[in-house]
């Protein structure tokens, strides 16, 4: 992802805290078993959609609507928004 859209949605997750609901997305996704696709209900045009639909561009799927899409990728995305939550933080590990 590029560097300022990374930094971009870092602020987001920091400033609005958004940290606690992805952090129970990521452990959603990680409890999800391997063979479903994980979807979820947000509400339109708010930042949680707008998060949702970045990870779902990311990580999964719109089918043929952009309305909502699923996650395909789950034990990878879970790892992006462990360590997105931890840089939002201000916690970098050594990879950083």
């Amino acid at each position: 992802m590029d560097e300022s859209i990374e930094y971009a949605l870092q602020c987001i997750v920091w400033y609005d805290g958004h940290d606690e609901w992805l952090e129970e997305l990521a452990e959603q996704l990680e409890n999800t078993p391997k063979e479903k696709n994980y979807m979820l209900e947000v509400e339109w045009h708010s930042e949680k959609h707008t998060i949702w639909m970045l990870l779902v561009g990311m990580f999964g799927s719109w089918g043929t609507s952009i309305r909502g899409g699923w996650i395909e990728q789950k034990e990878e995305c879970a790892k992006y928004i462990r360590q997105l939550c931890k840089n939002a933080r201000g916690e970098y590990d050594e990879q950083n």
